[in-house]
């Protein structure tokens, strides 16, 4: 008898659960677990950005070779092509945000932003304004290569390119 009991008890229990979870649309699920669902890319597009991410670092890595090869290219390799951009990011906010911010409240001027004004330096003389401080504002002066290897100089100024075509 109490076998049976049980048994019964169990079947609606599990008949309520599911008749309770059959309710819900998965738009209430989600709000309740606080998911936020993302969008799943097409075929198409992931491909369009496959072939587009390849481009650019087939565009990347000709620039690199250019500047690994000085007088190649009679010197006009450009460093933000080479540039690893997300990297230049990190970069950036780590080292450059503090008194560059994109509101212009800081130290400096906003170099990348609303408020940004187009940086009309060319990328040798970024490179050599972070390397010397002439120009730039101390603290923090100068940056040696200690500090900022050549290989994060040139992904900072393909950050700032990026977001200041």
């Amino acid at each position: 008898m109490r076998t049976r009991a049980k048994f019964f008890f169990m079947v609606v229990t599990v008949a309520l659960a599911a008749a309770a979870c059959g309710r819900a649309s998965q738009s209430d699920i989600n709000a309740a677990l606080h998911i936020t669902p993302t969008a799943t890319l097409s075929a198409d597009a992931i491909i369009t950005s496959t072939a587009v991410a390849v481009v650019k670092e087939a565009t990347r890595q000709a620039a690199l070779a250019a500047l690994a090869s000085p007088g190649a290219d009679n010197g006009n390799a450009s460093l933000a092509a080479a540039g690893d951009v997300t990297a230049g990011q990190s970069l950036f906010t780590n080292l450059c945000m503090a008194c560059h911010r994109p509101a212009g409240t800081g130290r400096g001027p906003a170099l990348t932003g609303a408020k940004a004004k187009p940086i009309t330096l060319s990328d040798e003389q970024l490179r050599t304004l972070l390397r010397t401080g002439k120009g730039h504002a101390t603290p923090p002066g100068a940056y040696s290569t200690v500090d900022i290897s050549d290989r994060n100089v040139i992904n900072i100024i393909a950050y700032l390119r990026a977001n200041n075509p």
